[in-house]
């Protein structure tokens, strides 16, 4: 009897402590998700690509920072140009350094193996009396098939600037951890737009795939910093493009340096 009595006390005890261990975890957990995150960028690319359609052949900075707070988050970017030269289009200024700035309101929320983003993406075009400003509704969905592969689509709504247009993107990514802290990341994607999309960014009056692409990004994470290497390369869709677009599509680099907290 004095024997069952001390296995009682025993698993009664290890009860307990699991008890509170979960509980812990679960307020470390609440704590966590209510703790402000987020990441400051500074980048340098060699040209402004977006979408698959380039805005400029001049060098670019984009520095950026991103803050999240239980399911919101808001992001701040901007758009300097580090060497003014003669760009692809000619109503964009050829003497313009600080271009634009981008704010990002988003709510994010995980159900399964979905995780779903959705808010207001705002553009703010500066000496630039050809590009209104353009706010957009935003809904990005993200279906993890698996630690390192996932399906993405993403898709945007004009609201203002460019009113009832529409662009979609569908593709997968993988990423993985090739070495210690050492990552990479490979998309393979396709984007599409409605006619008021495609009139304003390609100059097509139809609905259409405007062009297919593949992105390789290399991230070394050193404590809560990191660095990164992007390669991007795009085709367009000649079916619809080859009498707008003499190239058969466009590439371009970056590198840049980064803090997490």
């Amino acid at each position: 009897m004095q024997i069952k009595k001390n296995y009682g006390k025993i698993i009664s005890s290890i009860l307990f402590i699991m008890t509170v261990d979960c509980a812990i975890a679960q307020t470390d957990a609440v704590i966590a998700r209510e703790k402000i995150t987020g990441n400051a960028e500074l980048n340098y690319r060699a040209k402004y690509l977006w979408r698959g359609s380039v805005f400029g052949n001049n060098y670019v900075s984009q520095p950026e920072i991103n803050l999240a707070y239980k399911n919101f988050k808001i992001g701040l970017s901007s758009y300097f140009n580090l060497k003014p030269q003669t760009l692809s289009k000619e109503l964009y200024t050829k003497q313009t350094y600080f271009d634009e700035q981008d704010v990002q309101l988003v709510y994010t929320k995980e159900i399964g193996k979905f995780a779903l983003e959705g808010g207001l993406y705002n553009y703010f075009y500066f000496f630039q009396p050809a590009s209104p400003n353009t706010t957009e509704l935003g809904l990005n969905i993200t279906y993890n098939l698996s630690s390192k592969i996932n399906f993405f689509n993403q898709n945007a709504f004009g609201l203002r600037g460019y009113k009832n247009s529409f662009y979609s993107s569908i593709g997968i990514a993988y990423k993985a951890e090739i070495f210690k802290n050492t990552e990479i990341q490979y998309k393979v994607y396709t984007g599409a737009g409605n006619v008021i999309y495609n009139e304003a960014y390609f100059g097509i009056y139809k609905n259409a795939i405007t062009y297919f692409g593949n992105q390789f990004t290399l991230t070394k994470n050193i404590k809560s910093f990191y660095l990164f290497v992007n390669g991007e390369a795009n085709i367009y869709n000649r079916a619809v493009l080859k009498d707008i677009i003499e190239q058969k599509g466009n590439t371009n680099v970056s590198i840049g340096l980064g803090k997490t907290f």
